[in-house]
């Protein structure tokens, strides 16, 4: 038996008519343009973070959601979390659901990763509309960038001074919400599908138009 196999729930793929936005070779050539558009550090950090980001998520998603590797690792993390609940010391903790904990961590980083992606200026305006509350600054969520250091164009970080290296945490938070993106359940969920859903609708013609990959 594989070890795939043992992986846990199945994760279910992309609703399209066809199962898949794009041929192999468009995932592959979309995630090829992402890498060296993040590598060669083209433009300003905080344009190019959105376009690497939006590129990479639905090829990673489109290639690899539902896929073997996707399933052995909604097994291997939702074992461990699940061990680390059977250690705590609590016997009602111990029967909660390792792909359910997978699914609220996946939630927190597709908003971590969507306030990474709001532009300076937009973010430092946003306020959210809190019943009773009001209307609340976001605060340090407005800075939050893939980024080292505060987001560019508010303070610190010169657009102009990027190393030419790929940013790890950007390709972390595609390759984990492009591979268990199902998981992720509610508002944030729906979030997360929306990104995937738009960015794939804008990127899929680009790879046919510039190379002519189907």
């Amino acid at each position: 038996m594989t070890p795939w196999a043992l992986a846990g729930p199945t994760i279910p793929h992309l609703h399209t008519a066809s199962g898949h936005y794009m041929s192999p070779l468009g995932v592959f050539t979309l995630l090829l343009l992402a890498l060296v558009l993040d590598y060669s550090s083209v433009g300003e950090a905080s344009i190019r973070d959105v376009v690497t980001f939006s590129v990479a998520l639905p090829a990673i998603a489109d290639g690899w959601s539902g896929q073997w590797l996707a399933q052995w690792t909604v097994g291997w993390l939702g074992g461990a979390l699940q061990a680390g609940m059977r250690h705590s010391g609590s016997e009602y903790m111990a029967t909660i659901s390792g792909a359910g904990m997978v699914g609220v961590l996946l939630g927190m980083l597709a908003l971590y990763a969507t306030f990474c992606i709001i532009p300076p200026k937009l973010g430092a305006r946003m306020k959210l509309n809190v019943p009773v509350v009001g209307r609340v600054h976001l605060g340090k969520l407005s800075n939050l960038t893939f980024q080292p250091g505060k987001k560019a164009g508010i303070e610190g970080v010169s657009d102009g001074e990027a190393p030419r290296r790929l940013c790890v945490k950007l390709w972390v938070c595609a390759a984990v919400l492009g591979l268990l993106w199902p998981l992720a359940m509610g508002w944030a969920g729906d979030l997360l599908q929306f990104e995937i859903n738009s960015f794939a609708w804008v990127w899929k013609p680009l790879p046919n138009k510039l190379f002519g990959a189907p």
